[in-house]
């Protein structure tokens, strides 16, 4: 569940875990969600090829391996509502990575 500027929360069989947002002015929203669910999956899919989500996809992976991976997508999300357009404003892994760092995440 995505909640703009406030983040997102994952839900699993047993609870919920609730990941802090990142505070940009928002330009346009269109495609925030479409990043958000892109950097989940990229880096849910990085820490599996990894190794540290212990191989293979699967639901039963530790909380933190899903706070990552929604971190991460919050930080996309964020990063796509800085521009206009969709497609134009998905940025690139090392963007993201270097938002991230500036951020403190």
């Amino acid at each position: 569940l995505t909640s703009g500027p406030e983040g997102s929360t994952l839900y699993t069989r047993d609870q919920a875990i609730r990941v802090p947002g990142f505070r940009v002015e928002a330009v346009d929203t269109t495609g925030a969600g479409d990043g958000f669910l892109a950097g989940l999956l990229f880096q849910m899919n990085r820490q599996i090829e990894g190794g540290e989500a212990g191989g293979a996809f699967g639901w039963n992976k530790p909380d933190r391996f899903w706070a990552e991976a929604a971190r991460f997508g919050n930080a996309v999300g964020a990063m796509v509502v800085t521009k206009r357009g969709g497609i134009p404003s998905m940025p690139e892994m090392a963007a993201v990575e270097r938002f991230m760092a500036e951020c403190g995440a």
